[in-house]
């Protein structure tokens, strides 16, 4: 039985989608950008504090070649997706480890264009034009 590995995150991209690889036997691109996920309390003297997490996420297939498309540095998003433990060695024979997140799903506001509020339109490679709510939505099965 597999066991729970669910996460939600939301926060802004620091830096657009790049392709960091792509598959030999599938020919799938990876694509990777960093959320910066904010958190913010008042410390027991009553002072303001701000804790950023910066973290990695990873796109496949096609829901990463939608990103590639659509998303870019400074957009708020949405994204459900599960943990995944990378490890390596580097050039210098050491260990490496770190922690990302695969994105399933990924939900996004568009940078605004013109008047705040303002509904925006997408068209695809046939010209059909698809409305835009606050958040588009991108995901794979």
């Amino acid at each position: 039985m597999n066991q729970l590995n669910n996460i939600l995150l939301e926060g802004t991209t620091v830096n657009d989608p790049e392709v960091a690889a792509t598959s030999i036997t599938t020919k799938r691109r990876l694509i990777k950008f960093t959320l910066a996920n904010d958190r913010y309390w008042r410390d027991r003297s009553g002072n303001a504090q701000q804790d950023t997490l910066f973290i990695p996420i990873q796109c496949w297939g096609d829901l990463g070649e939608r990103c590639l498309e659509r998303i870019r540095k400074g957009m708020s998003v949405r994204i459900l997706g599960r943990l995944h433990m990378c490890r390596w060695e580097s050039k210098k024979g050491e260990r490496r480890s770190s922690v990302e997140v695969i994105c399933t799903h990924l939900e996004y506001r568009p940078l605004s264009k013109g008047k705040a509020g303002q509904v925006e339109i997408i068209e695809d490679e046939n010209g059909e034009a698809e409305m835009l709510s606050d958040y588009e939505v991108l995901y794979e099965f």
